[in-house]
Parts: structure tokens; sequence; C-alpha cells
């Protein structure tokens, strides 16, 4: 049973809280930090000659360059479809008539309250136009499938809700 959570922290992009929860068996109370961070969509687009493009960009926390899918934050108040479609072309600059939810993730439930919705698109152009947030230093890299599954195998993407996310596209 959770009480209300208390605020302990927030800065520009991650609120933390902490949620008592009282189990009943051992009569033991404990603290659990949530980060409450918004919703994220992450897409997966091909383009209209079926390569799968994805942004490598630096991630200054881990210290590293990554390659990952197109995503980011779902503004307040957006519908999952819109943050992806805004997303998929401020980071790429790809546009696409036929992009549709394919799974939802819950990226670390163990402390963290959001979801990431999984989008894939297909037949991408590069017609839109890229507008990277402040804090975004992106190159756009085309794959073809064969090479993104050795990238995959080979742990040079080790981004977990992409390699996730390239999962659920697998099973369909």
């Amino acid at each position: 049973d959770f009480n209300e959570p208390e605020l302990v922290f927030t800065d520009r992009l991650i609120p933390a809280s902490h949620r008592y929860w009282k189990f009943i068996n051992k009569e033991a109370v404990a603290p659990f930090t949530s980060i409450d961070t918004s919703d994220w969509v992450v897409i997966i687009p091909f383009t209209t000659e079926n390569n799968v493009v994805l942004v490598e960009q630096f991630r200054p926390v881990v210290n590293i360059t990554t390659l990952e899918f197109p995503g980011g934050a779902i503004n307040q108040g957006e519908k999952p479809i819109n943050a992806a479609i805004r997303e998929l072309e401020e980071e790429t600059g790809l546009i696409s008539d036929d992009i549709v939810q394919i799974g939802e993730l819950r990226p670390n439930p163990a402390i963290m309250s959001n979801r990431c919705f999984i989008f894939l698109a297909k037949g991408c152009s590069f017609t839109g136009r890229c507008n990277f947030d402040t804090f975004e230093d992106i190159k756009i890299k085309k794959f073809n499938q064969i090479e993104i599954e050795e990238l995959i195998k080979s742990g040079q993407i080790n981004h977990s809700i992409v390699v996730a996310a390239y999962g659920i596209y697998k099973l369909l």
C-alpha cells in the first residue's frame, strides 16, 4: 500500500520522489525512489529504400557515442503518435505517412514511473526539417536490417530501449 509521493529532488529533466510502501507480510515500511520523468517515444524508421535510420549522438552521462532510433520525451498533453511524428522529423528530417504504434515498454519499473511507446514508420523520406534541441549533436546514419542486427550482436548498439524496440519489431 503506497502513500502519496513526496518530492525529494527535481532538475530541468527529472523529478524524483519517495513513495513509501508497506509490506504487510513483514510489517515493514520502506521508501522507494521514483524517477517521474515524462513518457517517451522511440521510432523505428524505414526509408523508401528500406534502410533503417539511426541517430548517432554523444551521451555525456556515460561518456560514449551511441547509435539509437530517433525518439524523445512526450510533451505535456501531447499524444504519443504526435510526439513520434514530431521527434522523427526533429531528429532526422524524416516524414512518414505510415507510422503506427507497435509496442509499449516500462523502461525500468524498479525506479522509473514512465512508459516508452514504440512506433514503426515506413516509407520515410527526407523531406522534413531537422530541429535539434540545444543539447543534441546528432549525425544521421542509414543501415540495412542485417547491419542493424550485427551492430546489436556485437554490442555496438547497446541502448536497452533500442534493442527492446527492435525485438518488438522482429516479433511482428
